[in-house]
């Protein structure tokens, strides 16, 4: 694989591929090609809540999309991430039958299901603040780096400045892209 575009930066995932970087190796939220954030969407007259601060899940159990970073992250918190589904549409189905009552989902999609879907209105909340949020890159295979490092780094650094420029904030602005931090 030569890159994968919107991914998360994790340990397990340096092993085979680069992200932007700092000086001293943290991941460079400057130079990444958005951010997203882990909502947490709650079943109405269920039992779980988030506040911000402590996710209270019956069985610890909370629905997640397969191969997400959300999940990884419940789990070395003492949750049960129940991780088979592929789409949010999925996720939220669940929700509704009752078997479930929390999922954490990555963003807009999520988030506009609940609030445009009949299927999902009266059954299924957003709760006002996100788990988590995350920034995602165009990570480049160790590979691929390694061959040309100067092109990945000016790939990267046109990113970062096309981000920040007044035209492309209008853009977001207009979008209803909205920015965690």
């Amino acid at each position: 694989m030569d890159a994968v575009v919107g991914a998360a930066d994790a340990i397990d995932r340096r092993a085979w591929s680069r992200i932007p970087q700092l000086p001293d190796g943290r991941e460079d939220p400057g130079r990444a090609l958005f951010e997203d954030a882990a909502l947490v969407f709650l079943r109405v007259g269920g039992n779980a809540s988030w506040d911000g601060h402590e996710l209270l899940a019956p069985g610890k159990v909370v629905i997640v999309q397969t191969g997400y970073l959300v999940g990884q992250q419940l789990r070395e918190r003492g949750y049960i991430p129940h991780d088979t589904v592929k789409s949010a549409a999925d996720a939220l189905r669940m929700l509704t039958t009752g078997s479930f009552d929390v999922a954490i989902l990555q963003g807009r999609e999520a988030s506009k299901l609940v609030h445009e879907d009949p299927r999902f209105r009266g059954k299924v909340q957003q709760a006002e603040l996100p788990y988590s949020t995350v920034n995602l890159y165009l990570m480049v295979g160790r590979g691929v780096y390694q061959r040309d490092p100067q092109r990945v780094e000016a790939i990267w650094q046109a990113i970062g400045s096309v981000r920040q420029a007044r035209d492309y904030r209008q853009i977001e602005e207009a979008a209803g892209i909205k920015h965690f931090h």
